[in-house]
């Protein structure tokens, strides 16, 4: 064969191939995301992360006044994701993919159900059923929806995590953090690929209920 015809064909693969690639990327910049295949999706991610959260928290906790509850709503889309200088370049380029495609505005999805089928608890600990007056440690937690990179291997999300302290003058406030994490399906679950905080904390000089991090437009 000709170095012409070698040149033909390597040139039609090339060309193929950025062809496809082309398509693959064009369906997946105008993928709806409230699709009930990809609100499902998405539903699989938050469940997984809340099964692992809750599950640090040990049953010595039962005897203590502290609570926390399990995610109260999945809305928003996901903040930035800044990588650091040790993050891999495979990573890098995936979480710079999905900052620049995730959509701007999204509804809230409910969840319930996924994480009720994942046996997550809606509470762990105070179970003295103390009210939440009574308690030291009351924390709450809500997620941004999900976007996926093709093949739906990787995800971006976010957290925003609000914690109550009541312990006495030197810790008696309130607490607001955002993180955006990407997070990588193994197979059988969804685990951490990279965790980044991209947002300042939040901390009141007082304690204050109900907790103002989830009040609508504050600290956003």
């Amino acid at each position: 064969m000709d170095v012409g015809k070698v040149l033909a064909i390597w040139t039609g693969i090339l060309l193929g191939a950025a062809a496809t690639s082309t398509v693959a990327l064009t369906v997946w910049l105008r993928d709806p995301i409230d699709t009930p295949e990809h609100i499902a999706g998405e539903c699989q991610v938050v469940a997984a992360i809340e099964r692992n959260r809750l599950s640090r928290f040990d049953d010595a906790w039962a005897a203590e006044p502290m609570e926390v509850r399990r995610a109260e709503a999945v809305e928003g889309v996901p903040s930035r994701w800044r990588a650091v200088s040790d993050t891999p370049w495979k990573l890098r380029l995936i979480g710079w993919a999905l900052d620049r495609t995730k959509p701007r505005q999204a509804v809230p999805i409910d969840c319930d159900a996924a994480l009720d089928a994942a046996g997550v608890p809606k509470v762990v600990g105070n179970r003295m059923k103390l009210p939440v007056e009574k308690l030291h440690t009351f924390d709450r937690i809500r997620y941004s929806r999900a976007v996926f990179f093709p093949g739906g291997r990787y995800a971006l999300i976010s957290h925003t995590s609000c914690g109550e302290r009541r312990r006495g003058s030197f810790d008696n406030g309130w607490d607001h953090k955002t993180d955006t994490d990407l997070w990588r399906f193994d197979g059988a679950t969804w685990r951490p690929a990279e965790e980044r905080s991209v947002h300042a904390i939040y901390y009141s000089p007082a304690h204050k209920f109900p907790a103002r991090c989830f009040s609508p437009g504050y600290a956003e």
